[in-house]
């Protein structure tokens, strides 16, 4: 997962669309309660649990579509896996609108206002999305993982019944478009995430929850991070082994060495590309290993060339 700052100004068929289909919901629900009234009480004793927002057909969230593929450069949300070559994107509701479950409580309406809501809006994968058991190595054992209908909170107390009331929430799932998961994650070679050491309470356990439900430590997505951690190893020890030639490197030989420092360093820095998978284990491992002088000292000496 990785922080995206996409358009802040929504396609403009989505608006459009949004807005009509906000009439037709108040019209579906304004017809559903004449329909109760002329219902006899027998009959709505083997009527269906589902809340009003889950029977109405919620369809222009989809106009998004391309926009927002375009914006996360073809690659999940959640797990910044690229699936465009293995699968179709999800667009999820950030907060579920239809139904929100909740962790040992009844389910409850979702957040039907923010069906089309640009900002409530992510591309992701199948895996990301679906519910579905997967061996998880930090715990040893299988977890039913996926986004779905989860959103919790670190208040329930505080959950939004009406527009307006999501501005006092305090979600324990992180957003990448409003929150940068540096701040709460940290990412290791073998592929493996964890919530950074010293966070307060509550960003310790919203990163705990956004492992958990996003599923990002599932076995086949740690395995293939790790994977991925083995060329990016490799271009540093390339960066490191350059840079200490530059240092001792005297006259000629020191302006040969610099070129090839530069060169090892642009092929560390393809990993950073926002096309390419996995940046934050990227970001990770490169501040890990090379300091903040070393990192800068090399800009300088980027700069120079040109």
């Amino acid at each position: 997962m990785i922080y995206v700052a996409r358009n802040p100004i929504p396609p403009s068929e989505l608006v459009k669309a949004r807005l009509k289909e906000n009439e037709d919901y108040a019209a579906f629900l304004k017809n559903k309660k004449k329909q109760k009234k002329l219902r006899p009480s027998k009959a709505r004793r083997g009527r269906s649990s589902k809340n009003s927002a889950e029977k109405f057909s919620f369809k222009a969230y989809r106009l998004a579509k391309s926009e927002l593929e375009r914006s996360f450069h073809f690659k999940c949300a959640y797990c910044e896996s690229s699936y465009a070559h293995t699968s179709h994107v999800h667009i999820d509701h950030y907060r579920p609108k239809g139904r929100v479950d909740r962790q040992g409580m009844k389910p409850i309406a979702g957040y039907y206002w923010l069906a089309a809501e640009w900002r409530n809006l992510l591309p992701i994968c199948q895996r990301c999305n679906s519910p579905g058991k997967e061996f998880v190595p930090a715990l040893n054992r299988e977890l039913t993982i996926g986004k779905r209908n989860w959103f919790p909170l670190w208040d329930e107390a505080k959950r939004a019944k009406k527009p307006g009331g999501e501005k006092k929430e305090d979600p324990l799932l992180l957003n990448p478009c409003e929150e940068d998961p540096e701040d709460y994650f940290v990412f290791y070679e073998d592929g493996r995430v964890e919530a950074k050491k010293g966070l307060p309470r509550i960003k310790k356990l919203k990163a705990m929850k956004s492992i958990e439900i996003y599923g990002l430590w599932r076995q086949k997505l740690i395995q293939t991070r790790g994977w991925h951690a083995k060329a990016i190893l490799g271009c540093l020890i390339h960066v490191r082994e350059s840079y200490e030639y530059w240092r001792a490197a005297k006259g000629r030989m020191r302006e040969r060495m610099r070129e090839r420092l530069i060169r090892d360093w642009n092929d560390l820095q393809h990993y950073l590309e926002p096309n390419v998978e996995y940046i934050s284990l990227a970001k990770s491992l490169i501040n890990a290993r090379l300091s903040n002088p070393m990192q800068n000292k090399i800009k300088q000496l980027q700069r120079g060339l040109k």
